[in-house]
């Protein structure tokens, strides 16, 4: 198990669904799903058309 900030990532564990919609968990460092690293990005206005 490796843990990045406030939530564990569990690689060979199921996603957390939970952390997947809303970014967190109420379960914190005790859950036992996956919270993979989330990306943030921006979308180039020229690319939406």
């Amino acid at each position: 198990m490796a843990y990045t900030g406030k939530y564990p990532t569990r690689p060979d564990a199921e996603d957390c669904s939970f952390f997947i919609r809303t970014g967190t968990c109420k379960f914190g460092s005790s859950c036992k799903f996956n919270h993979p690293v989330l990306t943030v990005f921006t979308l180039c206005p020229r690319l939406m058309g």
